[in-house]
């Protein structure tokens, strides 16, 4: 399902028509209603989308991954008249938003946003050592023990940058926002946290399922053994080989998920997984 707030665009483009567009971009999964929060949170603020598109994963039978439900969403901008300038959010659909949370990423981007900036609502980094995420309300500085990253509940960008083929379709669900970060620093951008702006993100609905826990060894182990530097690839490869034996050799059924998990990373058996 798709959503054009027309009227809103041609207003603001008739009184301001230099200004750039506003796009936001949800991908629908789980129950209707949480997605009809979200969007009507964001509408409600002192500023709102020019346009809202709605992806469904849920109803469509074809759920290909979230990282492939944007850029659906972003070829559907693409239809609607996207510039290369224009402004982006891709939003998770169980954010509830609060009233400046548009105006506050508005402002903040015509000061400091550009082609070539990743911004979001949260920063996060990876330790190359342990492989955990760990979430930061601001961009650590940059060090060789960390992976920075833009956090996938609030991604904003400019439409060229967005839709220039960076993001990994193949990882069905998570560590999606890690790549992305990844590539686009080495092309490069920046990456940058916007302060001031809120929204809650439920994290109930994303609770550790077998699913879940899946994608996240699978997605993580892909990226540490295949992403990062010689060295790294080197260290994570024997983590990941003795990670992999000791899951093997414990009879229970996460162990035995963890273990298949680590099985396909070091295949390349991406994409949508029979769990």
């Amino acid at each position: 399902m798709f959503m054009n707030n027309v009227i809103l665009s041609t207003d603001l483009s008739t009184g301001i028509p230099q200004r750039r567009s506003i796009f936001a971009i949800f991908v629908h999964f789980g129950p209707q209603k949480v997605t009809d929060v979200a969007i009507a949170s964001l509408q409600a603020g002192t500023l709102s989308p020019d346009h809202i598109i709605v992806v469904d994963h849920t109803f469509s039978g074809s759920n290909t991954g979230y990282a492939a439900g944007l850029v659906e969403g972003l070829k559907q901008a693409a239809l609607l008249g996207a510039k290369e300038t224009d402004l982006c959010l891709l939003l998770n659909n169980d954010i509830t938003f609060d009233q400046q949370y548009l105006q506050y990423i508005s402002t903040w981007w015509e000061k400091n946003g550009g082609p070539k900036v990743l911004a979001g609502a949260a920063g996060g980094y990876v330790s190359l050592f342990s492989g955990r995420a760990h979430i930061s309300p601001h961009i650590k500085k940059a060090t060789p023990w960390h992976i920075l990253y833009i956090h996938g509940s609030c991604i904003v960008g400019e439409f060229g940058l967005l839709s220039s083929g960076i993001f990994p379709t193949s990882f069905f669900m998570y560590w999606e926002d890690v790549a992305v970060s990844m590539f686009v620093q080495k092309i490069p951008c920046t990456l940058a946290v916007i302060p001031g702006i809120h929204g809650i993100h439920d994290d109930k609905l994303n609770q550790v399922s077998d699913a879940k826990l899946f994608y996240m060894v699978r997605n993580g182990a892909y990226v540490l053994e295949r992403y990062t530097g010689p060295m790294w690839k080197i260290y994570w490869y024997g983590i990941n080989t003795l990670r992999r034996t000791f899951h093997q050799s414990i009879r229970n059924s996460r162990h035995a998920i963890i273990a298949r998990a680590l099985a396909h990373a070091r295949s390349q058996k991406l994409g949508k997984a029979d769990i």
